[in-house]
């Protein structure tokens, strides 16, 4: 089976995989210590190109509704909706407390349910590199023709150095990762910027990445368990990683996160109607 083969074969499976992970209810992305820190550093980084005057926002992938649930806390008047392609992860969401305020719904990114020019802002997070480059840029395209103003997206990044060893731990010969979530491949800024120029967008900006190191917890994943098989060294990667981190944090700033916007785990690019 050819790489193409696999993606397709895979983007059919998304709905599985995402639906089994959340009727599972393994993880809370809440409660845990390095993916909260995670979630504040996107959440700064996405927000802070939000339009001053936003009135509504629509996440495309909505998934935990980490960042959507965040944003909707801040800015109770601003209209959120989160669309996802999977119906268990909607039916998910609709049970929570904390997403009772957000207007979620089925669709597909490629089609997403929404008339042109409806809403003002709209954001994907960990959702673009789970297509081949010709699918990207129909979301990229259509995510344009529903918003209004802007089109911000996060995609994990090819340079990050945890997450390229993190590939090369789980055999996936650097080129795409076959994670636990099914096809993905990262992304460089120069793809995806590319990405949004080819789908019109006349103002296409790089604006940061985060977290370079949340990658460094290495773990292959048994797809018939659907259990983590961690390796004995896992609280040394863990030790080495809280280092890093530390370090990273005292010194970045000081040269204007240089680090952590070429090499986050994540990058970010904004494109402006």
């Amino acid at each position: 089976m050819n790489l193409i083969e696999e993606n397709y074969s895979d983007i059919r499976n998304l709905n599985n995989i995402w639906g089994n992970k959340f009727s599972e209810k393994r993880i809370n992305f809440l409660d845990k210590a390095g993916t909260v820190k995670f979630l504040n550093s996107g959440y700064k980084c996405i927000t802070k190109y939000f339009p001053s005057n936003i009135a509504s926002v629509l996440e495309v992938g909505v998934g935990s509704a980490r960042f959507l649930t965040k944003w909707k806390e801040s800015n109770p008047n601003c209209i959120c909706y989160g669309v996802d392609k999977s119906s268990d992860v909607i039916e998910y969401l609709q049970k929570e407390d904390r997403t009772h305020n957000i207007k979620l719904s089925m669709g597909d990114a490629l089609h997403l349910p929404f008339p042109q020019n409806f809403i003002d802002t709209i954001f994907s997070e960990g959702l673009l590199e789970h297509y081949l480059p010709e699918h990207q840029l129909k979301i990229l395209t259509e995510m344009g023709k529903v918003a209004t103003q802007s089109v911000i997206v996060t995609v994990p990044n090819y340079y990050c150095p945890s997450l390229r060893l993190a590939m090369l731990y789980t055999d996936t010969k650097g080129n795409k990762c076959n994670w636990r979530y099914g096809y993905e491949k990262p992304m460089k800024y120069s793809e995806l910027v590319a990405l949004f120029k080819k789908a019109g967008f006349s103002k296409v900006k790089r604006v940061g990445g985060w977290c370079p190191w949340y990658g460094l917890k290495f773990y292959k994943w048994d797809t018939q368990s659907r259990k983590k098989i961690l390796p004995w060294y896992i609280s040394i990667l863990l030790g080495i990683r809280f280092i890093l981190e530390t370090i990273t944090s005292l010194i970045d700033p000081i040269f204007g996160n240089v680090f952590s916007f070429y090499f986050g785990y994540e990058i970010t690019v904004i494109g402006k109607k």
